[in-house]
């Protein structure tokens, strides 16, 4: 039963093995080979871009870490550079506030040194006209006015004439010498005559000279010139600090007022100023 049952299966197997394998499995297996050789390739040609991004990831890295570090050296440079910005503003300041009294100290002795050898300037004795000489004939008095029915009209007040010292120091005030005009200045300040805001308005707005024209604002203050407040205000506009304080200051004698007037007002600043001033001036103008 053995060789009945199993024969033709041992049979087939002997068939089989003395022909080889099939075509179909020859295929398959050069299918396989193929698949297998492919993919090695495949895989080694992933494994190297692996290791290629790999190194350039590192690189990257490192890159980064050289960059970080820079970075950081640079914050730590501009922190460094303004903290020396900030000290360096700070002393300017405080040299410049130094400097700047200084000079505010030597303009006050420049105006008392200018005004003692104004009043150590020895000046012309007024000329007297003697009669009889030079064609001049005897003085004869003013005449009185002739009486009318109505009575005698009184003559208007001229104005008083400037003594003779006072008349020196306004051709002083002419001078092509800063020097002179700054005495002047200040010399008509003290004189007390009033006539002489006019010039001294004029020498304000005019005057090319920085002390010249800080003498003239001072003086006219001293006077308490009153025709003088609008050229007063004007010169707050000066692009000299210094004249236009005391300009200011000049105000705040002639007319009480304190128009707001500080160091350091922004453009905008400045003109409310001036206008609040020239408006003060407008309503009050004809006060006296």
């Amino acid at each position: 039963g053995f060789f009945i049952a199993g024969g033709p299966r041992l049979f087939a197997a002997a068939r089989d093995e003395a022909s080889g394998p099939s075509r179909e499995e020859l295929i398959r297996r050069e299918v396989l080979a193929a698949v297998a050789k492919s993919g090695a390739e495949k895989q080694r040609e992933v494994d190297a871009r692996l290791s290629e991004l790999l190194g350039r990831l590192e690189d990257l890295s490192a890159r980064e870490q050289i960059l970080s570090r820079s970075l950081e050296a640079l914050r730590t440079a501009a922190e460094e550079t303004v903290r020396r910005e900030v000290a360096f503003r700070e002393e300017v300041d405080g040299r410049l506030k130094v400097e700047e009294e200084a000079f505010r100290t030597a303009l006050d002795r420049l105006e008392a040194l200018a005004a003692r050898l104004s009043a150590d300037r020895p000046v012309a004795p007024p000329a007297v006209v003697v009669p009889g000489e030079s064609g001049a004939g005897p003085e004869e008095p003013p005449a009185k006015p002739e009486p009318t029915a109505e009575g005698p009209k009184p003559a208007p007040p001229a104005e008083p004439e400037p003594p003779e010292a006072v008349k020196e120091l306004l051709r002083q005030l002419e001078s092509g010498d800063e020097g002179t005009r700054f005495g002047a200045a200040v010399q008509l300040g003290k004189s007390g005559w009033a006539g002489a805001a006019e010039p001294l308005g004029r020498v304000l707005s005019k005057d090319k000279d920085t002390f010249v024209r800080r003498a003239a604002a001072r003086a006219l203050g001293e006077l308490r010139a009153w025709s003088a407040v609008p050229v007063l205000i004007d010169t707050l506009e000066d692009k000299e600090f210094f004249v236009a304080v005391t300009a200011h200051k000049a105000l705040v004698e002639i007319t009480g007022q304190d128009f707001g007037y500080q160091e350091n007002l922004s453009r905008t600043q400045l003109r409310k100023v001036v206008q609040k001033a020239r408006e003060w001036w407008e309503a009050h103008r004809n006060d006296r």
